[in-house]
C-alpha cells in the first residue's frame, strides 16, 4: 500500500480471532505513528531476491470486535474498551428489529444508514485543523499506583482533547504567538 494510505484513517478488524498476527503492526501504528518493516521481494525481471524497506505512516484509529473474555493487555493499554449491553432486554430489541426487516414494512421503510453516514461525513468536513489547549489540565488527577496508568493517563488527556476538537465550533478561537487554538 502507499506510504500514507492508512494515515489518519480508521482501521477496523471485523473479528479479533484471526487478527492476532497483526497485533505488532497495529500497535506500532498507534504508538510510534509509523511502521517500518524489511521485506524480501523478488525482482520480476531478474528473479533475484532482495531486501526492501517498507514504511507505512500513522497515526491510525483502531477498532475491533470480539466475544473473547481475554484481551491482549498490550493492545488494551492503547485502546478504550467499550462493553456492549448484553441484557435480555437488548437482545429482545435486536430480535424485534431483525423481524421488522423481514416484513413488508421493513422492505418499504427508508434505509437510514446511508443518510446517517452522509451526515457524519458532512460533519467531519466541517472540522478544521486547529490546536487544542487544555487550560485546566494541571487540576486533573489520575491514579499513579500501577504502571499501565502512564499510558492510560495520556489516553485520558487525548479523549478530553478530542471532545474539545469535535466541539471546536462551540469554542472561542484564541491566538498565542500567531498560532490559533481552542
Amino acid at each position: 500500500m502507499p506510504k500514507d494510505y492508512l494515515r489518519h484513517k480508521m482501521v477496523r478488524m471485523e473479528e479479533r480471532v484471526g487478527g492476532e498476527s497483526c497485533d505488532y503492526q497495529i500497535r506500532a501504528l498507534q504508538s510510534a505513528n509509523v511502521l517500518k518493516q524489511c521485506i524480501v521481494v523478488k525482482d520480476p525481471i531478474t528473479g533475484q531476491l532482495h531486501a526492501k524497506e517498507n514504511e507505512v505512516l500513522g497515526p491510525i484509529a483502531y477498532w475491533e470486535t470480539t466475544t473473547s473474555l481475554y484481551l491482549n493487555p498490550e493492545n488494551t493499554s492503547r485502546c478504550f474498551e467499550i462493553p456492549l449491553d448484553e441484557s435480555p432486554e437488548q437482545t429482545r430489541r435486536i430480535h424485534e428489529r431483525q423481524k421488522v426487516l423481514k416484513t413488508l414494512e421493513g422492505l418499504a421503510g427508508p434505509d437510514h444508514r446511508e443518510k446517517i453516514v452522509e451526515r457524519h461525513h458532512c460533519a467531519q468536513r466541517l472540522l478544521e485543523k486547529v490546536a487544542v489547549v487544555l487550560p485546566y489540565v494541571h487540576k486533573l488527577t489520575f491514579p499513579d499506583n500501577w504502571l499501565r496508568a502512564r499510558r492510560d493517563h495520556d489516553r485520558f488527556l487525548h479523549l478530553i482533547e478530542v471532545l474539545a476538537f469535535l466541539h471546536q465550533h462551540q469554542r472561542p478561537r484564541k491566538n498565542h504567538q500567531g498560532r490559533e487554538y481552542i
